[in-house]
């Protein structure tokens, strides 16, 4: 339909737009129903400080500790229950993140579900639980089964003992493989996730790939390998940087580890459902990870949890006396949180939606009503003739480069569509 021209006139007052010849059913239909959600656990505690971690943990010291963070925990669901009334939206995933998860109880972990159930409208989501292969035993698993979680992700980071021990923790390669047959062993049905770090301390090509095949035989749904990255407040950075006591491989090596892992992953058929998760035969997609990719809302609980809730990206206190504190006094615990406008979350959507193995235009064409390839063509023609990305009907796909250099391609988009749109002082990360 060709657009009418703009006339000097007093006439055709104004009172919606669009018109509503262009409204219809299935849009009503979708707007009334009820939208998910995703739900975010923080538990800060970890058995120690690993050298090259930078978050915000505690050191567990007691059985009290816990308790008392639990109680808090449950009270924090509680509040925010009443205060957004979200018991009609159904849940799509839960995740207990850290820290370390598996260091509760399963009286505290029965409290903190129970507490769950009792203001959100849980069914049948995927239910993650991150662990730690010292802490995993065949009780934990049976309670995990019976509260019906259905993905476990088992911080193993490294095969080689001699790397596992410079990197400051304090389980084996042998008990990270007596932790997966375990889980194994009580729920057959489990997906198991295997982190590795690449670019540890005392990395080799030898012991890379040694984990690497090692991750594969174990013949588990998810492998995932992060890039480990030196910050200032990490034992690594003070003993590699400062000191000079270790040397870490360099950016050259470290893409060399993730080369040759790529094509051992190939060659098992592992495939790659985001750029640093590889499943075999490319199923057992994780829930959680994808739908904050792609911009569902999740309400993070616990002390320094990050959520995104509608326009509005925010975080609970990291202080742990002051988040305990904050609910004691019927408070929530935010203590920081960003508007995401218009242009925001468009930019989001492109970052965060690439880390995906493909990326869906015709999704970002219904909710923003523009197709960004054909306003930042050129990136999208460099990145493509740099053999970073395909395009597949509505799909941006990663080819191998893509994968290998992860966030790369997101970041060159979203600043090409945030120079288009007009730059702004935010910084991309």
């Amino acid at each position: 339909m060709k657009e009418r021209e703009i006339e000097l006139s007093r006439k055709g007052f104004v009172s919606n737009y669009p018109h509503f010849r262009y409204w219809k059913k299935p849009a009503a239909e979708k707007m009334l129903a009820e939208e998910p959600v995703n739900i975010y656990i923080h538990v800060p505690f970890c058995a120690q400080k690993c050298a090259y971690c930078y978050y915000k943990t505690e050191i567990y010291s007691s059985p009290t500790q816990l308790e008392e963070y639990v109680d808090a925990l449950c009270e924090e669901i509680r509040l925010a229950g009443s205060r957004f009334h979200f018991g009609n939206r159904p849940v799509h995933s839960i995740y207990f993140g850290g820290g370390t998860p598996s260091l509760l109880k399963a009286e505290l972990l029965e409290k903190i579900v129970g507490t769950l159930r009792e203001n959100f409208n849980i069914e049948a989501p995927e239910f993650n639980m991150e662990a730690e292969p010292r802490t995993i035993t065949e009780k934990k698993v049976e309670t995990y089964k019976a509260l019906g979680v259905t993905r476990m992700s088992i911080g193993v980071q490294s095969f080689c003992d001699e790397v596992i021990a410079l990197s400051g923790r304090k389980h084996s390669a042998e008990k990270a493989l007596k932790a997966i047959e375990t889980v194994k062993g009580v729920d057959k049905n489990m997906v198991i996730n295997i982190d590795l770090l690449s670019g540890l301390a005392g990395e080799t090509d030898e012991t890379w790939l040694k984990s690497v095949d090692t991750a594969i035989g174990t013949g588990v749904e998810n492998i995932t390998v992060y890039r480990m990255e030196v910050y200032l407040n990490t034992e690594f950075f003070t003993k590699s940087v400062r000191k000079k006591q270790i040397e870490l491989p360099s950016e050259a090596e470290e893409v060399r580890f993730m080369e040759l892992a790529m094509e051992r992953f190939e060659a098992a058929d592992y495939r790659p459902w985001s750029f640093f998760t590889f499943t075999p035969g490319g199923g057992h997609h994780h829930q959680y990870a994808g739908n904050i990719w792609k911009g569902e809302d999740c309400f993070a609980f616990g002390s320094s949890g990050f959520g995104q809730w509608g326009n509005y990206n925010y975080q609970n206190s990291a202080d742990l006396g002051s988040y305990v504190s904050l609910i004691k006094e019927g408070k929530l615990p935010v203590i920081r949180a960003h508007r995401i406008t218009s242009k925001d979350m468009m930019v989001k959507d492109i970052m965060l939606g690439m880390k995906l193995a493909s990326f869906d235009r015709g999704r970002f064409v219904e909710k923003h009503g523009f197709d960004f390839c054909d306003v930042i063509s050129d990136t999208v023609e460099e990145l493509r003739d740099g053999g970073f990305i395909r395009l597949e009907d509505d799909l941006i796909v990663l080819d191998r480069r893509g994968i290998l250099y992860g966030d790369y391609v997101g970041k060159r988009l979203a600043f090409a569509l945030k120079k288009y749109l007009g730059l702004d002082k935010l910084s991309l990360f």
